[in-house]
């Protein structure tokens, strides 16, 4: 079992490792491996960086700090040692040296690099040490990338690979895919050349940086970020030396042009974002881009309007067919672009790794790709893929002739495929709303696929049609999840802004707040159990059917919260009745609930978002059984888990009751800090209504105090708070603004 680690190197890597090892229950030593003249200050700046990344703060007592001298001068008795620190070759050797003999005998030891070869790093090692030496590449950021890349060297003992692989998967939650000891293992290799060819291309082609940015988000579906925004960020000259690494290797050369605009730019000291100046530049709040001409920035060229029709919104599906079967001079680009790619990935196999899943997990998970290029592969249609290659490329790897019309079974763009095989049985599939399956054990399966995990009327409508026949069938319970990046954003705020232009609005939402009511209702007191399960972000309205649900399985690193003040609106479902119920029902004293309310004023008023379950929970945006999940992937089949358990224990829901206000007493006392905050100017004039009304819903309106209120009671006034709120000029303003592009 690994339970003791030790870091060497305190740089960014070093740091990232330290606290998410700590967050998952380990006992970690973070060794500083260059002198220092103050080690007690480095110390104190290393303590206060993770401190302020642990999910509990108590995890620090398991946290440890020591120079290199003082941690030569013992035995090394961690059960895992990772060498983090710079990207040299000559210095990871001459550390792992010095550490040879002190290392215990049952100690394994990884190095982080992200490209070095393992064989070579290993060199200095002796045998014993060799035996239990391997490569676990992490990405930054190393908490919410999910990807370890796991690299034996040669001569590791295959005994103890179950346990690494254990250690990874369970230990971690890291999605794990092996790779063999070559440059830039899979991720690296495969991500670089990805946008090197793609720049080449663009540049050869003369379309413009950001316009290649653009396609390279949008049309070839990768990364949030582009390859020049990219490079930018990582630095030109560490871009310009992986270049040359690449164009120096064999196997490697044929895929390497040298670029002139990168060198260039490299001798005139453009070096990137963090240096002031890269192929970007911001001057006076203005993004400006180079031009590859003159070397002089310019402003940055409109995208084409008809580009963000077909490419911005459209599912990978739509996109990679449209590029493939037309003729048009930018889809006979792009099509050469992901052909490129397709070939080099495919010759990657059994180089770089021997399964050909691994790269499209490592894109995906180390890349942020949407889909892998083996998924790409399967849209654009095999077999002519597959003679396209030919033609372009000549005879294709042998192993090709055993893949029978397509790499998936089923597609893998589409995220609903894995919940297919746990929920087999469909109900219906309504395509851009939701889907509801059923499980051979009789667990229903909500599953929200609106665009962008928005919440719209019919996503209710479908929600509430879900519950109903979860209560009048055989069915056990329901499980709530999104299909999307996120659990849900909340409330569709373009949707809203449509309607204020058309002036429906009002009119829309009073009609359809008898049907909401009832969802919510529904919701709080199933009398099956009722389970979301969290990931991503759970904002607003999310964060709402999240907290009436009857349980949560969250993501460690899930972002939930209530967000609609920010735009002059107060929650309006469920969210405020349930942060005040839980707090009137409690048995706590009447001052208690007096500060436990004003805890909940202060966490809607400032709009709080966790940075993680566990600081969910404790702000009570979560529920105190919450159980939280260090792998993503798990979420639904453990929500469907633990329906199964509740039902054969034998589920009590959870009944209305009535319970009594603090009512006008605490109203009084919020309108007094109120109007403190306005006359300290901290709020504007226009927040004061907002806030009086926020305070009316949680003391449960204006009542004598200990007047018995229950929840359909506070859901009404939530109601009517919102709807009053929408009247409110200053709210119709902001959401029309922040609906806006």
């Amino acid at each position: 079992m690994i339970k003791r680690i030790t870091i060497l190197g305190t740089g960014m890597m070093g740091k990232q490792l330290a606290a998410f090892l700590l967050n998952s229950h380990l006992e970690v030593t973070l060794v500083k491996v260059s002198s220092s003249q103050n080690l007690q200050e480095d110390e104190q700046a290393v303590l206060s960086y993770i401190k302020k990344r642990l999910y509990e703060a108590s995890y620090i007592q398991h946290f440890h700090f020591q120079s290199l001298e003082a941690y030569l001068e013992q035995r090394i008795d961690a059960d895992l040692m990772i060498e983090a620190v710079v990207e040299d070759l000559e210095v990871k050797q001459s550390l792992l040296q010095r550490l040879s003999c002190q290392l215990g005998e049952h100690t394994f030891i990884a190095t982080n690099t992200s490209s070095l070869s393992l064989e070579k790093i290993a060199s200095s090692l002796n045998p014993d040490m060799t035996r239990r030496f391997l490569g676990l590449h992490f990405f930054a950021p190393v908490r919410q990338m999910p990807l370890v890349e796991v690299c034996y060297h040669s001569e590791f003992e295959e005994q103890y690979k179950p346990l690494i692989e254990e250690f990874v998967a369970k230990t971690l939650g890291k999605e794990m895919i092996i790779a063999n000891d070559v440059l830039g293992f899979i991720a690296n290799r495969i991500g670089f050349y990805a946008n090197y060819d793609l720049m080449r291309l663009g540049e050869e082609a003369d379309i413009g940086i950001e316009a290649i940015d653009f396609l390279s988000v949008h049309a070839l579906k990768r990364s949030a970020m582009g390859p020049y925004a990219l490079t930018d960020y990582t630095g030109l000259l560490l871009s310009d030396e992986a270049q040359k690494t690449y164009a120096q290797s064999k196997r490697d050369v044929p895929f390497f042009q040298e670029r002139s605009l990168p060198k260039e730019m490299v001798n005139r000291s453009y070096f990137g974002a963090r240096y002031g100046k890269g192929y970007y530049q911001i001057i006076e709040g203005k993004k400006l881009v180079i031009n590859p001409k003159t070397y002089h920035y310019q402003a940055m060229s409109p995208i084409p309007k008809e580009w963000f029709e077909i490419y911005k919104n459209a599912s990978p599906k739509t996109v990679f067919h449209d590029i493939m079967v037309n003729n048009d001079s930018l889809s006979l680009f792009l099509r050469q672009v992901i052909e490129n790619v397709l070939y080099y990935a495919l010759i990657q196999v059994p180089f770089a790794t021997e399964n050909y899943k691994s790269i499209d997990k490592a894109m995906r998970y180390g890349y942020n790709w949407q889909l892998g290029p083996f998924e790409i592969w399967d849209l654009l249609g095999f077999n002519q893929v597959k003679e396209n290659l030919q033609k372009r490329f000549g005879p294709l790897p042998n192993w090709l002739d055993h893949i029978n019309g397509c790499f998936y079974a089923q597609n893998p763009y589409d995220s609903s495929m894995e919940i297919m095989q746990v929920a087999p049985n469909l109900i219906w599939d309504r395509p851009n709303q939701s889907s509801l399956r059923q499980t051979e054990d009789g667990v229903l399966l909500f599953s929200m696929a609106t665009p962008k995990s928005v919440i719209n009327p019919q996503l209710l409508n479908d929600l509430s049609e879900a519950i109903e026949l979860l209560e009048e069938s055989d069915n056990k319970g329901l499980v709530i999840h999104s299909l999307g990046k996120h659990f849900s954003v909340g409330y569709d705020i373009k949707l809203m802004s449509r309607q204020i232009e058309e002036k429906t609005l009002l009119s829309s939402l009073q009609d359809q707040y008898p049907k909401t009511h009832e969802l919510l209702k529904a919701l709080r007191f199933s009398k099956k159990p009722i389970i979301s399960a969290l990931h991503g972000k759970a904002l607003g309205g999310g964060a709402e059917i999240a907290m009436l649900s009857s349980e949560v399985l969250a993501d460690v690193n899930l972002k939930i919260g209530l967000v609609e003040y920010g735009i002059g609106l107060l929650p309006g479902g469920g969210g405020l009745a349930y942060l005040a119920e839980t707090v009137l029902r409690s048995s706590y004293s009447r001052a208690q609930k007096k500060t436990d309310l004003v805890d909940r004023f202060l966490l809607v008023s400032g709009q709080k978002v966790s940075n993680n379950a566990y600081e969910a929970v404790r702000l009570g945006l979560l529920k105190a059984n919450t159980t939280i999940v260090k792998r993503q992937a798990d979420l639904v089949e453990l929500a469907i888990s633990r329906v199964l358990f509740l039902d054969k224990a034998g589920y009590i829901p959870v009944e209305p009751q009535s319970y009594r206000a603090l009512g006008n007493e605490f109203i009084a006392i919020m309108k007094g800090m109120i109007a403190n905050y306005r006359a300290g100017g901290f709020i504007s004039a226009a927040e004061v209504p907002v806030l009086e009304k926020l305070a009316f819903v949680l003391g449960g309106g204006s009542l004598p105090m200990g007047t018995k209120i229950d929840f359909e009671h506070l859901l009404n006034l939530e109601k009517e708070c919102f709807l009053q709120l929408l009247s409110n000029p200053d709210t119709i303003e902001k959401l029309s603004q922040f609906a806006k592009p």
